[in-house]
Formats: structure tokens, C-alpha cells, sequence
């Protein structure tokens, strides 16, 4: 993650930038673009389940998308 913009579904989600994100929902995400297309698959409104790393730990969070301005 390189950035989060604050009351973002990603800030509320519990990202901060320097997270590396493994897991949103059921797939697996090895890359940014994999990320990327997964998101671009979701429509506002739909719920997100994140895994990501931090440091040596893992943690999980949710969020709800929201449109994009």
C-alpha cells in the first residue's frame, strides 16, 4: 500500500501505506495489478475483506466500496 486517504474504505479497512496486502476476499493478490483487477471487479457498495502484513504481523479488515470520485 503507498498511500491512504483518510475516511477512504482502505483507511477504514485498517491500511496504512507500507502494508502489503495478500487477500482481499477469497483471492489471493501477488502484485498491485493483481490487486487492482480484483478491485476494478467490485461495484460501490459491495463489502471487502482485506488480509494484509505489517511488519511481521498479519491482520484482517473490512470495509464497504465506495464510488470514486
Amino acid at each position: 500500500i503507498t498511500s491512504v486517504k483518510e475516511g477512504s474504505p482502505a483507511a477504514k479497512a485498517g491500511l496504512v501505506p507500507g502494508d502489503l496486502l495478500f487477500r482481499c476476499n477469497d483471492k489471493d493478490i501477488g502484485s498491485p495489478a493483481d490487486a487492482a483487477d480484483f478491485l476494478r471487479s467490485l461495484k460501490p457498495g459491495d463489502k471487502l475483506t482485506v488480509k494484509a502484513r505489517r511488519g511481521d504481523s498479519e491482520f484482517s479488515g473490512e470495509a464497504a466500496l465506495e464510488p470514486r470520485p
